[in-house]
């Protein structure tokens, strides 16, 4: 393979590289934010007025339903993400993780079944930001990938003009 042969598919595979980079910082930020909307979710008011009533209840339920909206969220982009990164490398997308949703709701009936689901709800944040870190690494690795093809071009260059 001559030298103009190998350049040209660097710079192919840097662009893809570059794509992929792009899009990753961007589910990046997003997951971030579903982590913060998770975290602001767990702060249920523990009061006993809404402890063991319809009102208290609706109240957990609906910030149960909208933490697994948010966990369904991550998981959509992470998962597209993943697809398209199957094609490129198979064991940089197998890194990835994906948050788990909330377990069925169950009623709060006292102090106790409030705290478990107060932290049911703060690890699943804890959960949501694991599968963030593992975003990170892979955008890592695709950007030292990125610079090393970067040195090979440069190379290539270089021995051009000797």
């Amino acid at each position: 393979m001559n030298s103009e042969d190998k350049k040209a598919k660097l710079i192919q595979e840097k662009d893809k590289i570059d794509k992929f980079i792009k899009e990753i910082r961007s589910i990046i930020r997003d997951v971030e934010v579903y982590g913060r909307k998770v975290r602001d979710l767990s702060s249920v008011p523990g009061l006993d007025i809404l402890r063991g009533n319809f009102v208290g209840n609706g109240l957990r339920h609906s910030k149960h339903s909208k933490v697994n909206k948010n966990i369904d969220r991550v998981q959509a982009e992470i998962l597209d993400f993943r697809t398209k990164l199957m094609l490129y490398d198979k064991d940089l997308a197998k890194s990835l993780t994906l948050p788990t949703k909330l377990t069925g709701f169950e009623e709060v009936n006292s102090k106790l079944s409030d705290i478990i689901f107060r932290t049911n709800i703060r690890l699943k944040e804890v959960d949501i930001n694991k599968a963030k870190n593992n975003l990170v690494k892979v955008f890592r690795k695709l950007v030292s990938k990125r610079k090393s093809i970067n040195y090979e071009l440069k190379k290539l260059k270089e021995e051009k003009y000797r």
